[in-house]
């Protein structure tokens, strides 16, 4: 939440536990839903794993979140990813901050994606 905040955008947090997004953004009157993730797990050359699903839990839909914003903490980096790539994954994701030849480097501190798109205005 704080990041998004610093980065110029109105945060909101659902009460309770009723949604499935730990956050909303808003920039420009648009709202996004982002589900929060983050990962100390590394995996291969410099890349971290981060879990998408839980056993027992029901996957997310399109419907219900629009990114993951996921945060890999010991490289203090985040990777905000909208939720039609990572929803094509079965269990998790594997992010590598500063490999710029890994699948998701697009994604890396692309807090530009949760800003209005002003192509549809």
């Amino acid at each position: 939440m704080t990041g998004a905040a610093e980065r110029g955008f109105s945060v909101s947090k659902p009460w309770g536990d009723s949604n499935r997004y730990d956050v909303s953004v808003e920039h420009e009157g648009r709202y996004r839903r982002v589900q929060v993730k983050s990962t100390t797990v590394p995996r291969g050359d410099g890349g971290y794993v981060c879990y998408l699903k839980r056993t027992g839990i029901r996957y997310y839909t399109v419907e219900e979140v629009d990114f993951f914003a996921i945060y890999v903490v010991p490289k203090k980096t985040w990777f905000i990813v909208p939720a039609t790539v990572v929803l094509r994954l079965k269990s998790n994701i594997r992010v590598a901050p500063g490999d710029e030849n890994q699948k998701y480097a697009r994604y890396e501190e692309a807090w530009h994606l949760l800003r209005r798109n002003r192509k549809r205005e």
